[in-house]
């Protein structure tokens, strides 16, 4: 799978919303995940669920796609699954996908020779 951050911003806040961005990752992998912060998203992603329910293009993905792309799982089966995650879980999940040689970075629109080289810097620090 893939886990990927999608940013629109103006081409003079590009440096800065990157180094930020890397900056929260950082701290996902070193101080993982609040109790708090998670049973809340988990609270929302239930929320999600309760409204795929009302969606027929997310029955077809739920019911349909699954059997191409991993296994069947009934929304109070995800629920479950879900439930049980622990913040350690998270930790342990982020420390093994992001880390450098894993990352790439994409950036779509104009930019200056020294725009690239400064973002290299900062992808090559990661």
């Amino acid at each position: 799978g893939t886990v990927d951050f999608d940013v629109s911003v103006r081409s003079e806040k590009v440096i800065e919303v990157t180094e930020i961005l890397l900056n929260e990752i950082k701290k996902l992998v070193l101080d993982g995940v609040h109790e708090e912060e998670l049973e809340g998203i988990k609270r929302r992603y239930g929320y999600d669920l309760d409204y795929e329910l009302d969606d027929p293009y997310k029955q077809i993905v739920r019911y349909g796609f699954c059997h191409l792309y991993s296994s069947e799982f009934t929304a109070e089966e995800e629920r479950e699954i879900i439930s049980r995650i622990s913040s350690q879980d998270i930790q342990r999940v982020a420390r093994n996908i992001f880390v450098p040689e894993k990352l790439n970075f994409i950036l779509v629109g104009p930019y200056t020779p020294a725009l690239k080289s400064t973002l290299e810097g900062i992808v090559l620090n990661f």
